[in-house]
């Protein structure tokens, strides 16, 4: 799995993120299947990883040129951290085309469509990839510059690419919440009639669909799972509140948290606008927020001098709650090597 990982993203990132066994690309380096690129950003396949890859019928072109150390190395790397968070959530990411609604979950990353029949499909765009869920895709970027949302959203709606399911925005990056959300208020864009693009702020508020804030973390890995369980929302508020789960009747809303009335909004997807509305939507009334362990602290900072009251819960506790195991990247294990000091376990490729 992580030499076909190396082959589709040709430039994994050198700090492997903490939801990966740093010892499997440890040992894959030292067998000389993998090394540190030049750069020393980034990790590639060797000659010899690309021919045990190619013994077993999975042939991965190298690059025409070398992409040295400047903006689209950073972006392919971006992007490979990202490949790698949504395999961890259980994707196929060796996707080549929009999957089928029943074809489970899956992500086609950008790089693909570029290079296929639809190379002119993207143009522009800023997303790394879609990730397929039966009811929804999900469409990440990169919180790294500036976006124009109106030809982002146009290409991202498109019946081609969303197979008729429902759009929904994620915004990423290395770190946790807190970084997330300064990078959100403190990537600008320059001002003027030559430049046109909006800053993320100003994209979340013209997409009409959700957006998602998740870090390229293991607490991200964790939050896409529960995003990607059908109904999450519905199914937490009613576990949350057992015999006392009321409806909200507000679109905001998730449910009723007591019998003043005051409304439950279910929040581990970290999606501001949302939040916004229902606090807006309910002048009078305190908001109650579920959010995930480690959420709280940027959220809190975001909703200062807001009648809003959260509530924290594990993130265990909630997988428990959605039917997740708890247990990332089942199939990700060190090869097994034999008293000779030969590998014998390809499982890893």
């Amino acid at each position: 799995m992580v030499l076909r990982l190396a082959g589709r993203c040709q430039d994994l990132p050198a700090q492997v993120p903490d939801f990966l066994d740093r010892r499997i690309f440890r040992t894959l380096i030292h067998i000389g299947w993998l090394r540190y690129a030049a750069s020393e950003t980034s990790i590639r396949l060797t000659e010899e990883g690309r021919k045990v890859l190619s013994s077993q019928g999975f042939d991965y072109p190298q690059d025409k040129q070398s992409l040295g150390n400047g903006i689209a190395l950073q972006r392919r790397v971006q992007s490979a951290a990202v490949l790698l968070m949504a395999q961890c959530a259980g994707a196929d990411v060796f996707l080549e085309e929009v999957p089928q609604h029943d074809a489970g979950m899956g992500y086609l990353p950008a790089q693909v469509l570029r290079g296929g029949r639809q190379s002119n499909l993207l143009g522009s765009c800023g997303m790394t990839g879609f990730l397929y869920t039966s009811q929804t895709v999900f469409v990440p970027y990169v919180l790294r510059g500036g976006l124009y949302p109106s030809a982002e959203q146009r290409v991202f709606t498109t019946r081609y690419l969303t197979g008729g399911r429902n759009p929904a925005v994620i915004y990423t990056g290395r770190g946790g919440y807190e970084e997330l959300l300064s990078d959100l208020f403190r990537i600008t864009v320059p001002e003027g009639p030559k430049h046109t693009a909006s800053d993320y702020q100003e994209s979340m508020r013209y997409f009409n669909c959700p957006v998602f804030l998740i870090p390229v973390s293991e607490a991200g890995v964790r939050q896409l799972r529960i995003l990607c369980v059908p109904s999450y929302r519905e199914k937490a508020a009613k576990s949350i509140l057992r015999g006392e789960y009321r409806p909200a009747g507000n679109v905001w809303c998730d449910a009723l948290y007591n019998p003043a009335g005051e409304p439950l909004v279910i929040g581990f997807d970290f999606d501001l606008k949302r939040v916004g509305a229902a606090i807006r939507s309910s002048p009078e009334k305190r908001v109650h927020i579920a959010v995930l362990e480690g959420q709280e602290k940027a959220l809190l900072r975001y909703l200062r001098g807001r009648r809003a009251v959260l509530h924290p819960y594990p993130v265990g506790d909630i997988e428990r709650m959605l039917g997740l195991s708890p247990v990332l990247n089942p199939g990700w294990k060190e090869p097994y090597r034999n008293a000779e000091g030969r590998y014998l376990d390809f499982a890893f490729i």
